[in-house]
């Protein structure tokens, strides 16, 4: 647990060894508290320039039978590894485990949406939770609200999501609607939607202008969007003990909108990298498997590392780059293992 009042909970990289995270071993970020049953509302409202329209969770459940739409998509923490930026950036203290794969089902926000907003017009859609809460340590209060460029909310696969891997999404994860954006960090895919509106300019909202943004010395601030390529090892974990004998290796790799092509893997100081075996991703928003089997040459520590390269020719860097709030740390991966003799 990362911490217990709002509930954040981060999982041991050993149980995500399936290519679908069960429900139970999906990360919890939760910026405030969840909203208590009594103040859960009914419906959604659509706050347009000069009129506003509401669609009913009962009538979004019944659109979702007809017109459902499943997204299987890797979720990334913004924060994810932030405790090994250096310095360390305040914040949640997430290590590796802010990350988890899920099959989303709910319906298109296209659909739901129609003709209601003209794009052209109003080229960012606005999108509030019902969660809200103090600040900067202060007792001034913000509900949770980010924007999202109408072309990214027209996707086929940005949907509003009822289920999470077959089931009713609960209220822990965001029900009982969460908006899903495939390929961005967990930020964008706001829990407990209750508003959606329109705006003509970028929105510049607390969330999207003090939090969740690049901040670094003598550069513009910029927002946190898409996930940038990264991979881990879930076996062998970090200070494992194994057995002078073939091991396989093996771990994910993502990269927010585009495919994986290699994952080479490192297991010395000598900077030789070996390509790992790939596996076909379940969706294209899906994390990519890979695998390695490598034997140690002799008892003793190792120390292994792990590197993703995507279709853009983007590669892992040894190590991030520091900013103000330890966002998007994609550093090279790397597990300390102890080969004991035969």
């Amino acid at each position: 647990m990362v911490k217990a009042d709002p509930l954040n909970l981060e999982i041991e990289l050993s149980a995500l060894a399936s290519p679908i995270t069960p429900v139970e071993a999906f990360f919890v970020r939760s910026r405030f508290s969840a909203p208590d049953t009594t103040d859960i509302r009914d419906r959604i409202e659509f706050v347009g320039a000069e009129a506003t329209r509401a669609i009913s969770i009962a009538e979004l459940a019944e659109l979702a039978v007809r017109a459902a739409h499943t997204v299987t998509f890797t979720m990334e923490c913004a924060g994810n590894s932030r405790v090994y930026t250096q310095p360390l950036p305040v914040g949640e203290p997430w290590q590796h485990g802010a990350v988890g794969t899920a099959e989303w089902k709910g319906v298109p926000l296209r659909d739901v949406i129609g003709d209601w907003f003209d794009a052209a017009e109003y080229p960012w859609l606005v999108v509030e939770g019902m969660d809200h809460g103090a600040v900067d340590d202060t007792s001034r209060r913000e509900p949770f609200v980010r924007g999202l460029p109408m072309a990214k909310a027209m996707e086929p696969d940005t949907i509003l999501a009822l289920e999470l891997n077959g089931a009713p999404l609960s209220v822990l994860r965001g029900g009982p609607v969460r908006l899903i954006v495939p390929g961005w960090y967990g930020m964008a895919s706001v829990k407990w939607v209750s508003r959606i509106g329109v705006a003509r300019e970028a929105f510049t909202g607390y969330f999207q202008r003090e939090r969740y943004v690049i901040e670094r010395p003598g550069e513009i601030t910029r927002p946190v969007s898409r996930a940038l390529v990264k991979s881990l090892f879930y076996t062998p974990t970090d200070e494992q003990f194994v057995r002078l004998a073939p091991l396989d290796l093996c771990g994910w790799a993502w990269s927010g909108e585009r495919e994986i092509t290699r994952v080479k893997v490192a297991t010395d100081g000598s900077g030789r990298w070996t390509d790992a075996e790939l596996k076909r991703p379940a969706s294209p928003h899906a994390w990519t498997g890979w695998r390695l089997r490598w034997t140690p040459p002799a008892a003793g520590r190792y120390v292994l590392r792990c590197r993703a390269t995507d279709s853009a020719g983007d590669m892992q860097p040894l190590s991030s780059a520091w900013n103000a709030h330890g966002y998007e740390n994609n550093g090279v991966h790397a597990v300390s293992i102890t080969v004991e003799g035969k």
